[in-house]
């Protein structure tokens, strides 16, 4: 996957200070990895804290206790995105390895599908 951080400067109405998009990393955790590591199922998810400027990785335990848990906090998106991927490497891995996601570089291979800066065919284009 590649991340733009072009994509994390609008701000949530309902989260004030935090951005609208994120990335989920996983939704919950496999019952073998909330057994084996003795942690609440919860689901990862990387931000944009709008207020400090950082890429947050954290931990949404929606399903019981309905509360946040920051992991990491960072100016750099790269190392956000890295922290996120050993988390879901650890508690997921069971099934495989995760690939490492990267930044996005706004041309060329190397540009996210929803990057603001993509060059995308005009509509008026006509089709023969």
């Amino acid at each position: 996957m590649i991340v733009c951080e072009l994509e994390f400067e609008r701000e949530d109405p309902e989260k004030p200070g935090y951005s609208l998009v994120e990335v989920d990393y996983y939704a919950h955790l496999p019952f073998v990895s909330v057994k084996r590591f003795g942690v609440e199922s919860h689901r990862l998810s990387l931000r944009k804290n709008l207020i400090t400027g950082q890429y947050e990785v954290y931990r949404d335990y929606h399903f019981t206790l309905a509360r946040e848990e920051v992991l990491t906090s960072t100016d750099d998106l790269q190392e956000a995105i890295d922290y996120a991927t050993r988390e879901w490497n650890h508690y997921w891995g069971h099934i495989g390895t995760k690939e490492r996601d990267k930044v996005c570089q706004h041309t060329g291979r190397e540009i996210a599908f929803l990057c603001p800066l993509r060059d995308f065919p005009s509509s008026s284009m006509r089709h023969e």
